[in-house]
């Protein structure tokens, strides 16, 4: 007999509406903050302290790739960075004028700056007590002459070098807002795009910025297409929304069904054959190479991109209940996690290295260092607004608490609405 037949179509049609009603009540249902940027931010800042911990081995690379897919936590948050900021600003521009706008963004950079140079000094200098492998060579000119590089951003050092990369970005935002509010999405779209596509071809010819030494991953040319995509992206979300909403349903499964097996596929691949993929020269300079961003990488964040953001819209409430306690801080704090996250680096490494040859399974060893990473982060980003309140009730009035007043801007969200 037929297993179609052992089951009426009255009951089908039933079970099928209570499957329906019980995926509408886990759908997001939005609010003054879009809860989903934050969550995917907070899985991005959560991959980033796991990868950069590091080991050879570990129990949570599947989970976070370990810097070894296709796509990286890099990719996100610049993704996310821009889109959340295309809703912010887009909001600003409505309500005060694009002159507010353009200054929001100029205090941004100027914020990112500072933190991007002290964070640069202090995690050189701590490097080079630790005797870490990747401290920094001070060159020629000495301590005075790093310094005078740094501040002038043409030196940066390992992993300080996104955040240099993204203080750069924003002040490449303020044009593109500028033109975004004039209605010029296709040329904003067409300039980012061609500059990427000519960096594919010549490397540096189409450099927008000054030779950085120690930068070796983040060139700016080709990163930047993914920022000001998100920021196209966030600032038309609304049209975006509409002309979703107006394709065909079968369409549109039909496609994030492709894109699920597509990132699925890949998952897999990365498991299991990953190290003979990164043997092929033609993959290499397709789908790995992260310092060019080439195509390959474009293609599968694109397709990463929608899965995520679908999953977390119609699986918004188990998600939620198992992850944000840990996700939405890092997310809504992530300067502050990436901050928090160098120095543990640097100490981990050091801690370490002393561990013997025939120490336990040091795939172990690395979960349980990478654990420890996160639930520091975690516990320096749940205190930073109690901490930032006790600092600037201790400075009232003075400058360095409207300093760490204004850092708030450094967080982009708070204002965008879902």
């Amino acid at each position: 007999m037929a297993v179609s037949s052992l089951v009426s179509p009255r009951r089908a049609t039933a079970e099928s509406r209570v499957l329906t009603h019980a995926l509408e009540g886990w759908r997001y249902r939005g609010g003054r903050r879009d809860l989903r940027l934050d969550l995917l931010r907070g899985f991005a800042a959560f991959a980033m302290v796991v990868d950069h911990i590091g080991g050879n081995e570990s129990w949570l690379y599947p989970v976070t790739g370990g810097n070894r897919f296709f796509v990286s936590a890099a990719e996100a948050f610049v993704l996310i960075s821009g889109v959340v900021l295309g809703i912010v600003y887009r909001g600003v521009v409505e309500k005060r004028g694009i002159a507010a706008a353009l200054m929001k963004a100029l205090q941004r950079a100027w914020l990112l700056y500072v933190a991007t140079l002290l964070l640069t000094l202090s995690f050189a200098w701590l490097s080079h007590a630790l005797r870490l492998p990747w401290a920094p060579a001070l060159g020629e000119g000495g301590p005075l002459g790093f310094v005078l590089n740094v501040a002038t951003l043409h030196r940066t050092v390992f992993l300080v070098d996104i955040l240099l990369m993204y203080t750069l970005l924003l002040l490449i935002a303020a044009p593109v807002v500028l033109l975004l509010s004039q209605g010029r999405t296709i040329s904003v779209l067409a300039a980012s795009w061609a500059v990427w596509a000519v960096w594919q071809f010549a490397p540096g010819s189409a450099s927008i910025v000054w030779a950085i030494e120690g930068n070796d991953v983040f060139n700016v040319s080709p990163w930047q297409v993914v920022f000001v995509t998100g920021i196209v992206l966030g600032w038309h979300r609304e049209a975006v929304h509409a002309w979703l909403r107006r394709l065909p349903s079968t369409l549109a499964a039909a496609t994030l069904g492709a894109f699920c097996v597509a990132v699925l596929g890949l998952y897999v691949a990365q498991l299991t054959r990953l190290e003979a993929l990164e043997g092929n020269a033609l993959l290499q300079t397709l789908a790995f190479d992260k310092p060019d961003l080439v195509v390959g990488r474009l293609v599968v964040l694109a397709a990463l991109a929608a899965v995520s953001y679908a999953l977390v819209t119609w699986l918004w409430v188990p998600i939620r209940n198992a992850s944000a306690w840990l996700l939405l801080p890092l997310g809504q704090h992530a300067l502050t996690a990436y901050a928090v996250h160098i120095y543990l680096v640097a100490v981990i490494a050091w801690l370490a290295r002393s561990l013997p040859e025939g120490a336990p399974d040091r795939a172990v060893v690395a979960t349980v260092l990478q654990l420890i990473g996160v639930g520091a982060v975690w516990l320096a980003v749940r205190s930073e607004d109690r901490v930032r309140a006790r600092v600037m009730a201790v400075l009232s009035g003075s400058r360095p608490a409207r300093f760490l007043a204004a850092a708030s801007l450094c967080e982009e969200g708070g204002e965008q609405r879902a």
